[in-house]
């Protein structure tokens, strides 16, 4: 069991989160764009970029920390007067998305109580958690589900009765609402709730949780030792797979690298790439022809998933990838965005071969984190993102 705690949180006046995220957007710039998405996938043009260097270059984010309490200072940040939780509801597309922000324990991801499923990228791990140390505030949650509960559906349907404090469209015409709920009971009785729930999964933030991990083994603030989350039911996830991109072939030539492939997969060229609906299916694209790989033999038990396969059949014995977590040779795109941008990058030659993988449901994820395994880093793009600065973690 997972615990929840309710924080006094800081919000932009008014919910003004555009104006939160302008006032710093120097600051953001160099670290390699928002705090937040440190931890995203590099992209051809963030690597050479001006910006990525700057992040490289390790500028201090102490700097945002005194602009955070100008702003707070100057009233542009206000801070709730009473510890609570907030209603986040996110519509997006055809989509709706409503969810808790509330704190919860690293003592409880240290147990386990809070699950993972996912390795991390240690140089992004141990970026955010100097940007966590000196900026000691934090603008996004973790994203954290569990299995749906009619109960806590209840709670969560009769608290949003009421008129939202926050309502707002974003661009991109996603509309944001935001209830804050800081009464006693219901906060006791949403505590309750919480208390049948016997684990929580981490959907996406799997860096930030190993950030904060990393930081509150030095720093034991009180606030160091929580983060905060969204939580949501999992029936509401959207699930992507990552798009993984390769430099160079090993040494080998189309013809023999296609021969070694086929010792493991059956090889069908197609007419163009494509995201696999089928588990055990890849698609993979190389010097402008696509190609079907589906694999001879089936994997030994089902914890095994396409990531992992991809990972022990190709990236390590072909291309001699040993540790994605630091190997520069590999690169990722959101299976949400369009197939062309991936394409595109081949193409152009920033990077020589990409791979497109079938996105797991969240059932298999289930499965490998229960059994306190992980998948390789990047097997999962999950939506919903939320909305950056909306609600503000003091550490």
């Amino acid at each position: 069991m997972a615990k929840i705690f309710p924080f006094k949180a800081v919000r932009p006046k008014n919910g003004d989160t555009e104006c939160f995220e302008m006032l710093f957007k120097e600051e953001y710039s160099a670290a390699g764009s928002s705090p937040e998405i440190i931890d995203a996938p590099l992209s051809s043009s963030q690597k050479s970029s001006k910006k990525f260097d700057l992040m490289q270059a390790g500028r201090s984010f102490a700097y945002l920390n005194n602009r955070y309490n100008d702003f707070k200072s100057q009233q542009i940040l206000i801070r709730d007067p009473k510890p609570a939780v907030y209603i986040h509801r996110i519509t997006k597309e055809d989509n709706e998305f409503t969810g808790i922000i509330l704190a919860t324990s690293l003592d409880d991801y240290e147990k386990g109580d809070i699950v993972k499923h996912e390795d991390t990228i240690l140089p992004r791990v141990e970026r955010f958690k100097e940007y966590l140390a000196e900026a000691r505030f934090t603008t996004e949650p973790v994203l954290l589900t569990y299995g749906d509960d009619k109960k806590l559906n209840k709670w969560v349907k009769s608290n949003m009765s009421g008129k939202p404090d926050y309502i707002f469209e974003t661009v991109g015409h996603d509309s944001h609402a935001l209830w804050k709920i800081d009464d006693e009971t219901q906060l006791d009785l949403l505590t309750s709730l919480f208390e049948s729930i016997p684990n929580l999964y981490i959907a996406d933030g799997h860096h930030r949780c190993a950030s904060s991990s990393m930081l509150a083994r030095e720093d034991h603030n009180a606030g160091a030792n929580c983060f905060m989350s969204f939580v949501i039911p999992e029936s509401q996830l959207k699930i992507y797979g990552f798009d993984w991109m390769i430099n160079g072939l090993n040494g080998y030539s189309e013809t023999e690298f296609l021969a070694k492939l086929s010792e493991t997969f059956a090889v069908t060229e197609c007419e163009s790439a494509f995201r696999p609906k089928n588990e055990r299916e890849f698609v993979m694209y190389l010097h402008k022809k696509a190609y079907v790989l589906t694999l001879r033999q089936a994997p030994a038990t089902d914890t095994i998933q396409d990531p992992h396969i991809l990972l022990d059949t190709i990236i390590r014995p072909l291309l001699a990838i040993e540790d994605i977590r630091s190997d520069r040779r590999i690169g990722y795109e959101p299976g949400k965005n369009q197939i062309g941008k991936t394409l595109e990058l081949i193409d152009k030659n920033v990077f020589d071969i990409a791979f497109f993988l079938c996105p797991p449901k969240f059932s298999s994820i289930k499965k490998v984190a229960d059994a306190g395994l992980t998948m390789p880093p990047k097997s999962t793009y999950i939506e919903p993102k939320f909305r950056n600065a909306l609600v503000v973690y003091e550490l």
